[in-house]
């Protein structure tokens, strides 16, 4: 059985739905096609995933925009197991465990996908002693996971500030007693207030970030309540970095620096102001150096050394 998925677009940060646009089963010769959706331009990317009974997974990546022949190896198959304790080595059970990334292939040829494609094709829950399965991988596929459960912190183990497509996952389909140490959640929590008044501001959208392109796992745009308040759960220790969102169609009415936030183990934050300000515009006419007349369609970038 072969699948066709999509990820489709969605604002900035906001959760993205993955969808099966299609199934196809194989001919006698093993041959597939697709054709290319009128919807295309919905999806933020495209994959193409092939499953047969006694072999490993086995993926593509497709970008829709273009026609494309290939073949997908489907090897032998293996499991990834292991299992989660929190910190007191207690086994956590009923926890959701999943591919946060994976990687299949040899440099130019690599192929990858991230945590939307493994929660909705490679889940599975720890039993009561904490253990997990994931079957039937690619034996020569390397691996991150992300565990998720109620109370307690969203935790993975891929890190993307250093992550390279020439570095491979950390675990391996067969490697003994993976071990994740889950830990207890941390919170953040605090109001947002405009810098010059401190009145509480409501309907203000911030997201709580990882690194400069990834929010931290498992959050979503939260949105100031009527008072101001914010609340962040499921947290890790770490440094994070507070961030408005600025809405994707339309001028910002508020304007902020990204918040640092440093959460150590067992102290967290509840307190946290987040200030704003109206900002200000700034106008720019890009022209030409030689004949001092506009070019238009040029892009252009605003950057604060401060914050970079």
């Amino acid at each position: 059985l072969v699948r066709f998925i999509g990820v489709l677009k969605a604002p900035r940060f906001y959760p993205k739905e993955v969808k099966v646009i299609a199934k196809k089963t194989t001919s006698a010769d093993g041959a597939f096609a697709f054709a290319v959706s009128d919807d295309r331009e919905n999806y933020s990317y495209t994959m193409v995933l092939a499953k047969k009974e006694g072999h490993a997974w086995g993926w593509a990546e497709w970008y829709p925009r273009e026609d494309k022949t290939g073949d997908i190896a489907l090897g032998v198959p293996k499991d990834l197991s292991g299992y989660a304790v929190d910190e007191n080595g207690r086994p956590v059970s009923g926890a959701d465990v999943s591919l946060a990334f994976a990687l299949l292939g040899k440099r130019e040829g690599r192929r990858a996908f991230n945590d939307l494609i493994g929660a909705k094709l490679f889940s599975v829950k720890t039993g009561s002693d904490g253990r997990f399965e994931i079957q039937d991988l690619p034996a020569q596929g390397t691996f991150e996971l992300l565990v998720k459960k109620p109370e307690l912190a969203t935790f993975s183990t891929f890190n993307w500030s250093n992550f390279s497509y020439e570095r491979e996952c950390q675990y391996r389909p067969g490697q003994p007693d993976i071990k994740l140490v889950v830990p207890a959640q941390m919170t953040v929590g605090g109001t947002v207030v405009d810098g010059a008044t401190g009145r509480p501001i409501p309907g203000v959208a911030l997201i709580l970030m990882q690194d400069r392109s990834h929010p931290a796992w498992g959050q979503v745009p939260l949105v100031s309540g009527d008072d101001g308040a914010l609340k962040l759960k499921a947290l890790t220790p770490g440094k994070y970095s507070l961030q408005l969102l600025s809405p994707d169609q339309a001028k910002a009415e508020w304007v902020a620096n990204p918040t640092a936030i440093e959460l150590k183990p067992g102290q967290d934050q509840l307190d946290r102001r987040i200030a704003l300000s109206r900002g200000g515009f700034l106008e720019v006419t890009v022209r030409d150096t030689a004949k001092e007349t506009p070019i238009a369609g040029a892009s252009v970038n605003v950057r604060c050394p401060k914050t970079e």
